[in-house]
């Protein structure tokens, strides 16, 4: 499955630059650490114009920090007296070749918000399933759980630890429980031990590296975050007219025609709408279970 990194770069791909209208790019000539105020970059991708356009004040960006730019020598094409981490951004060492990208119109960081954020949005329609560690039921009331249980699927249990007696049992759940330490508990009509199967919500990424299976994302729920980050994104912007027949184009690959800028909007949240309730219709097809909340 792809990670968090590889998402953003599928949002950029797909939503948000257009072929033809493509920010102003130059690489690092050489690697820079996380505490240098200089750089130096190529002129491989700059045109003479392009190259001026490297001032005082402008913030440029490489990998997700942001970067704000002294001075230049054209000379020995160098950017000089770099205020580093702007905007909230961490400075960190970059390798040679990383991509500068001039005064981008779609931060990296706020695209990294906009995939965590549309991860955890799919709950609760959509949800990670995982199972407890080995619980032993209480003989005299509820058996506390996990704190992260959002929802018992069921209890998968046997009568003592040797008994191969394996049945599923249905459960009564008790949430913000006060006499449980996680605030959760749980009661089912049997004893001895098992294991809890429940659904969970989506943790928030906290690096690019993270992979999407790691926090519970099923394999085809991808374009789901994609779609959602995308919306998040576009939905506070005005395009032109490059940008956004670029959105309508996307949409009407996936065989939703659309039209102006408002229904650009419309049509992707119908989209993601749609794809949604699919998705979760099968998730709950896997998943249907008894439970009653207390």
């Amino acid at each position: 499955m792809s990670t968090v990194g590889e998402i953003i770069s599928r949002v950029f791909r797909d939503h948000l630059e257009a072929p033809d209208d493509q920010p102003t790019r130059s690489s690092l000539a050489a690697a820079m650490s996380s505490s240098e105020t200089t750089l130096q970059y190529t002129q491989t991708y700059l045109s003479a114009e392009e190259e001026q356009l490297f001032g005082p004040g402008i913030i440029i960006e490489i990998d997700s920090e942001e970067i704000m730019v002294g001075g230049i020598d054209i000379a020995t094409k160098t950017l000089t007296g770099l205020r580093r981490a702007m905007n909230g951004t961490d400075s960190n060492p970059h390798a040679i070749d990383a991509i500068i990208t001039l005064a981008p119109m779609w931060r990296r960081k706020s695209v990294f918000d906009a995939v965590a954020d549309a991860i955890v949005g799919l709950y609760p329609e959509l949800f990670g399933v995982t199972e407890s560690a080995s619980i032993t039921l209480s003989t005299t009331g509820l058996t506390e759980v996990p704190a992260d249980v959002a929802r018992p699927l069921w209890f998968y249990g046997r009568s003592s630890s040797s008994a191969s007696d394996w049945q599923t049992h249905s459960v009564t759940f008790y949430d913000r429980f006060p006499s449980s330490t996680t605030g959760k508990a749980i009661a089912v009509a049997t004893s001895g031990n098992g294991y809890l199967v429940y659904a969970k919500k989506f943790t928030m990424p906290t690096s690019e590296s993270v992979s999407l299976a790691s926090l519970g994302i099923e394999a085809q729920w991808e374009h789901l975050v994609v779609l959602g980050a995308a919306i998040s994104l576009v939905a506070s912007k005005e395009f032109d007219a490059i940008g956004n027949e670029f959105l309508i184009n996307q949409l009407k690959s996936q065989g939703f025609p659309t039209g102006s800028a408002s229904k650009v909007r419309d049509g992707m949240i119908r989209h993601y709408e749609r794809l949604l309730s699919k998705e979760e219709e099968e998730l709950n097809t896997r998943y249907v279970t008894p439970v009653i909340w207390q």
